[in-house]
C-alpha cells in the first residue's frame, strides 16, 4: 500500500467518478436492502449521503500521492461496504462482527507498523510532515484493508441473493404512513377498492388495476401496522408463481397474467398474501429487538414463530412441495388472504350498491 501515483490527475479523476456511478447501478439492482425499519426513500437518502461523503474524501486522500488502481478500487468499494456492514448486521450478524473484527486488527497492525519506523535524526524540522504522512498513510491503508474485507461480504451476500427486477410500477405511490384511524382510511379509498368488483375490474386496464392494487397495499399496510412502505410492482414470474415479496426491497412483486385476468379474485388474494409476509418480516423483526428476557413471554409467541420459520423457510423447489405448503408463515398467509379478500369484495360490492 505504497504512495504511487501510476496515472494522471486527469485519468484518476475520471476513472473514479466512472467507477462510482457504475458501482452504485450494479449496488442498488443487486445487493441493495432498506434499514431496518426505515423506509425505502430514507434507506436511499442514506446511502447516498454515504456515498458522496466517502467519495469526496477518499479522493481527497488520494489524489496527491496514491493515483493508482488499488485507491480507485479502495475508494469504490467504501461507501458500500460500510452501508452493507449497516444493513445486513442484523441477518449475517457473525459474518459482520468477523469483517468488523479483521478491519480493526489488520487495520492497527499495519498503523502499528507504519508509525514504529524510526525517523532520520539529521531532519528533525521534518519530523511533522514525516509523521502527518505516516498518519494520511495509516488512515489509506486501513481503508485498503477495509475495502478488501467488505468484498467479502459483497461476495457472500450476492451468493445467496437472487436478482430480479419488475417489468410494472404503478403511478400511485406507496405511503410510508400508518394511520391511526383504520377505519377512516378504508371509507377514504373505497371509491378506488371498488374497482376489485367483476363489473368494474374488467373495463380498467392493466395500469389501473396496478394502480388499485397498490392502493389497497397502502390501505393494508395501515391495518397491519407495516412500519414501512410496500412497493407493489408486476413481472412476468412464469407458470405456477402468483406473487413474492422481497423483504430486502419492500417490494410485492404479482405475476402480469394474473392481473390480466378479467376476474380479479386471485390478484387481490395473491396481494394480501404477500402483504402478509411483510407483516411477518416485521413482527420478526420486532421480536429480535426485544430483550432476551421478555422473548418468551406468550404474548410474542406468533412473533417468534414467525421468526423461527422465516429463519429457517422452507423453499418449495429445494425442501418439497408439502415443507412449504404446511410451515407456519405460510399457512398464516393463506389465512389470511382468505378472509382479507372476502372482507374487500363484500365492502365493494356494498359501496357500489350504495352508490348506484
Amino acid at each position: 500500500m505504497r504512495n504511487i501515483n501510476k496515472m494522471s490527475p486527469k485519468v484518476y479523476c475520471l476513472l473514479t467518478v466512472f467507477s462510482a456511478i457504475t458501482a452504485m447501478i450494479i449496488y442498488r439492482l443487486t445487493l441493495f436492502r432498506c434499514m431496518l425499519f426505515s423506509s425505502y426513500n430514507s434507506s436511499i437518502t442514506l446511502l447516498w449521503a454515504i456515498w458522496g461523503i466517502s467519495m469526496a474524501v477518499t479522493y481527497l486522500l488520494t489524489y496527491k500521492r496514491r493515483r493508482n488502481y488499488f485507491s480507485v478500487f479502495a475508494n469504490t468499494v467504501l461507501p458500500f461496504g460500510i452501508y452493507s456492514l449497516m444493513v445486513y448486521e442484523n441477518s449475517h450478524l457473525y459474518l459482520c462482527a468477523a469483517i468488523e473484527m479483521a478491519i480493526i486488527v489488520l487495520g492497527g497492525i499495519y498503523s502499528f507498523a507504519v508509525l514504529i519506523r524510526k525517523i532520520n535524526p539529521a531532519n528533525p524540522a521534518g519530523t511533522a510532515v514525516i509523521m502527518k504522512n505516516r498518519i494520511l498513510s495509516c488512515i489509506n491503508g486501513t481503508k485498503g484493508i477495509a475495502a478488501v474485507c467488505f468484498s467479502v461480504l459483497f461476495i457472500y451476500v450476492t451468493a445467496l441473493n437472487a436478482f430480479g427486477m419488475p417489468s410494472f410500477i404503478p403511478a400511485v405511490k406507496p405511503t410510508e404512513e400508518v394511520n391511526e384511524n383504520k377505519e377512516a382510511v378504508i371509507e377514504e379509498y373505497m371509491p378506488v377498492i371498488s374497482s376489485i368488483d367483476e363489473s368494474v375490474w374488467k373495463n380498467l386496464s392493466f395500469d389501473d388495476r396496478l394502480d388499485v392494487l397498490q392502493t389497497i397495499a397502502n390501505v393494508e399496510k395501515t391495518q397491519l401496522g407495516i412500519s414501512h412502505e410496500v412497493n407493489v410492482c408486476a413481472a412476468s414470474l412464469g407458470w405456477g408463481t402468483y406473487g413474492t415479496y422481497d423483504y430486502s426491497k419492500h417490494e410485492v412483486t404479482i405475476n402480469m397474467q394474473i392481473i390480466m385476468d378479467d376476474d380479479s379474485t386471485e390478484a387481490v388474494k395473491t396481494l394480501c398474501h404477500e402483504l402478509r409476509h411483510a407483516f411477518q418480516h416485521d413482527a420478526a423483526d420486532a421480536y429480535l429487538s426485544l430483550d432476551e428476557k421478555y422473548q418468551q413471554l406468550a404474548v410474542f409467541d406468533d412473533m417468534r414463530a414467525f421468526y423461527e420459520n422465516l429463519d429457517d423457510y422452507q423453499n418449495a423447489s429445494r425442501d418439497g412441495f408439502d415443507a412449504y405448503e404446511n410451515q407456519t408463515v405460510e399457512v398464516d398467509s393463506r389465512k389470511y388472504e382468505e378472509e382479507r379478500a372476502e372482507f374487500y369484495f363484500e365492502q365493494a360490492k356494498i359501496y357500489l350498491a350504495d352508490a348506484a
